[in-house]
């Protein structure tokens, strides 16, 4: 996750942009690269996990400015990683993936500079699926859980080659809000960090 943020800031910084980067009417269409930390609050099975492994995080996004400051769109991610559980003598490998669906809302502070941080939040709905294969003698389990979806995040972008959007986000994700399903995986979150890449639709250079 850190070289992830390394390189992603590495790339950003020898960036020469070319244009103001954030304008109203502009259209960004951006394909969303990184790794997800997910982290269990819920239960899996007999054990409560307590071991996350980073796994590769992969979505596209489009955004429409309103204004300059304030854009609205929606992303479609893909993840997937292994965990290990314990309770007790008790353990369990998790092997899981997902894919949300998401509105989400931007607001972009410093829309005429060369740098652009931004803040966003997303609601939507996610399919969470896992298989449980128990290393103690428990049963194998697997499963599938359909429930809303929320996140919070924050970035920084810019362009370059006049249309070229190159952007770095982290983002604090929230799964199976209110849900219930046989393994007792109630609120599931994971954290991303992710490299935006892609075009933008809008007004000529300026």
């Amino acid at each position: 996750m850190k070289t992830s943020l390394m390189v992603g800031l590495l790339v950003l910084a020898t960036a020469a942009p070319s244009r103001a980067a954030v304008s109203a009417g502009d259209t960004d269409l951006t394909v969303v690269a990184g790794a997800a930390l997910p982290f269990v609050t819920g239960n899996v099975g007999d054990g409560v996990t307590s071991l996350s492994r980073p796994g590769p995080m992969v979505g596209l996004q489009g955004v429409y400015q309103l204004t300059d400051r304030v854009g609205v769109g929606a992303e479609l991610d893909y993840d997937a990683y292994r965990e290990q559980s314990y309770a007790g003598s008790n353990s369990r490998i998790v092997s899981s993936h997902k894919i949300d669906a998401e509105l989400i809302a931007r607001r972009v502070f410093s829309p005429k500079s060369e740098f652009n941080p931004y803040v966003f939040v997303g609601a939507g709905i996610g399919q969470y699926s896992f298989a449980a294969n128990s290393t103690a003698g428990n049963p194998s389990v697997s499963g599938d859980l359909l429930s809303p979806t929320a996140s919070l995040g924050v970035g920084i972008e810019t362009v370059v080659a006049d249309r070229l959007v190159l952007g770095l986000e982290g983002r604090f994700h929230v799964n199976g809000i209110g849900a219930n399903d046989p393994e007792n995986i109630r609120n599931w979150t994971e954290e991303t960090v992710a490299l935006r890449i892609g075009y933008r639709f809008g007004k000529a250079a300026h």
